[in-house]
């Protein structure tokens, strides 16, 4: 199986203790091309403190991929834990980790004109890091594991204020 995907994603602070997030995907799959779109809002149950040594958030979202004759509905519920470390350059390196329920729901359009649904559950591991420049990007590696395997690597812009 032959799989290209791409994509982009937008994250902002609605509050202090809560981002929202929105992401636009394109693949193709064995040379049937799909496209995708996507929210999730996560809340910062606490953050790293002295007492308290590691973040913990809270997150659910909502994507939905389609293309050809398959439609795909997924929705994770999850918390993740992460510690920053900061260098004396300014730059932060924040590993983390995950757990995700995840329930999805597949819709495939048949050759004779009915339609097959199949529901599935399913638990995901997510882990990965972030480097965050003190004058440049964020550089990330993520690892997924649950149904699927998926290894995802990025970098993130984000304007930086003027001194």
């Amino acid at each position: 199986n032959k799989l290209f995907r791409a994509g982009g994603f937008i994250r902002m602070n609605a509050t202090k203790h809560m981002g929202v997030g929105f992401e636009l995907l394109a693949d193709s799959y064995d040379g049937q091309g799909r496209a995708g779109l996507g929210a999730d809002v996560r809340l910062g149950i606490f953050s790293s403190y002295q007492a308290i040594p590691f973040d913990l958030s809270v997150g659910a979202g909502v994507g939905y991929i389609s293309g050809g004759d398959v439609s795909l509905i997924d929705v994770p519920i999850g918390a993740v834990i992460s510690s920053p470390y900061k260098s004396d350059a300014g730059n932060t390196l924040v590993p983390y980790l995950g757990v995700y329920l995840l329930f999805t729901n597949v819709k495939v359009d048949l050759s004779d004109g009915r339609e097959s649904s199949n529901n599935d559950f399913d638990v995901e591991l997510r882990g990965g890091v972030r480097y965050t420049l003190a004058s440049g990007p964020d550089l990330f590696l993520s690892l997924f594991v649950g149904r699927e395997a998926q290894v995802m690597f990025g970098v993130g812009f984000w304007p930086k204020g003027r001194n």
